[in-house]
């Protein structure tokens, strides 16, 4: 029983050093801290790397991410750990496919994201310009083309279309 707990704290420890190295890294490294945070929070692992907390206190996983080596909001975690999830465990991506996409439009990405288009977000994440990418985003998410839409529009700064997205210039 006692070799489990030891075998268990060992392989917590690592994960949390892999952790720490992946989060001083590049982009692909983000899906890395991803994956070990995933694997931390699974079971609480991550407690095992806290030791023992001061009395009457539980270790939470906000107490994990705020501390020391890795402080990082929760919100973040969370995050790495569902792009990890979904392109790594989902979607079985390899890390070549991944590492041409800038970080941020991985998350962009991350809720729209299937087996059946996934060639074709990340051709458009890696190559289209911004307004080109959030167009193909809207025709994910919303099936509807700007070119082929009978716009809607909403009034603000801009006008813009409550049903593909597409923006023009408000008329004065």
């Amino acid at each position: 029983m006692k070799e489990a707990v030891v075998a268990r704290a060992e392989k917590s420890h690592a994960l949390y050093e892999g952790l720490v190295s992946a989060l001083k890294q590049g982009t692909i490294a983000w899906l890395l801290a991803g994956e070990f945070l995933a694997k931390l929070k699974k079971g609480n692992a991550y407690k095992d790397v806290m030791g023992d907390p001061p009395a009457g206190h539980q270790w939470s996983w906000a107490d994990f991410c705020s501390q020391g080596e890795i402080a990082i909001p929760v919100s973040t975690a969370d995050k790495l750990c569902a792009l990890y999830q979904t392109f790594k465990e989902r979607l079985k991506l390899p890390d070549g496919a991944i590492q041409r996409v800038r970080f941020y439009r991985l998350k962009m990405l991350e809720p729209h994201i299937t087996e059946a288009n996934k060639q074709e977000l990340l051709s458009a994440a890696e190559h289209l310009d911004r307004a080109g990418f959030e167009e193909v985003l809207v025709k994910a998410s919303k099936g509807i083309e700007q070119e082929k839409c009978h716009h809607d529009w909403k009034q603000f700064v801009f006008e813009q279309c409550s049903k593909c997205n597409k923006r023009q210039k408000r008329k004065a």
